[in-house]
């Protein structure tokens, strides 16, 4: 997170401040979790952790190993030689 900037922090505060999720502590440049925004946060978290980060890492790398042995194709459409037209009309 070294490209993490201050303007991207400012960003990031009154966005979260404007969803209601923090509140700012006057008199300081402290900021609270308010108790909805603590459940809706904690939740964003184990969703990041736990199904984003290794979907799109799984997403990222190929997967090596053997191909495998049975490889089922689908059969092309063809023709039949009773087909009276391709494609088929609407009646």
């Amino acid at each position: 997170m070294a490209s993490y900037h201050p303007r991207q922090t400012a960003y990031n505060l009154r966005k979260l401040r404007g969803k209601a999720l923090i509140k700012r502590i006057s008199g300081t440049r402290r900021y609270r979790v308010r108790r909805p925004g603590l459940h809706t946060l904690a939740g964003l978290l184990i969703l990041r952790d736990k199904v984003l980060k290794p979907v799109l890492a799984g997403v990222a790398r190929p997967q090596r190993g053997r191909p495998p042995k049975n490889i089922q194709l689908r059969m092309p459409i063809t023709r039949t030689s009773n087909a009276k037209s391709w494609p088929p009309c609407r009646p």
